[in-house]
């Protein structure tokens, strides 16, 4: 399991890099996860990383970092598909509808979560 946080968080390094480079490219690459298809995607991807979180807990240097996202995640993976389309859409079209700073600042954020999810699993 710990190979899946370390994946997942890579990933968000990633996109979270490509925010800052590209606020506008990442608003288009949101944008593609609205829709039935994209509720349920989003719903499984957040239900596979917080049962990966959970299970890696005990050997990751942050267990309890781990377990609390964990929780997170799976709470809001099971919760997303209760939340709708319509609701889901207007949630992107207000994320996408601030400042490019706005932008960059959560993609840092992402980066920063990335890295300490990445650095607690290689223990």
């Amino acid at each position: 399991m710990a190979f899946l946080v370390a994946f997942f968080s890579l990933l968000m390094v990633a996109i979270g890099l490509y925010g800052i480079a590209n606020p506008v490219g990442l608003v288009s690459f949101t944008r593609l996860w609205q829709g039935q298809s994209g509720v349920w995607t989003g719903a499984a991807i957040r239900i596979v990383f917080g049962i990966a979180l959970w299970r890696s807990a005990p050997s990751s240097h942050t267990p309890v970092v781990f377990e609390f996202l964990g929780l997170i995640s799976l709470v809001s993976g099971a919760a997303l598909p209760f939340i709708g389309v319509e609701r889901l859409t207007k949630i992107i079209s207000w994320w996408s509808g601030r400042s490019s700073a706005f932008i960059r600042g959560w993609s840092a954020v992402a980066i920063a979560l990335g890295a300490l999810l990445f650095w607690s699993a290689a223990a």
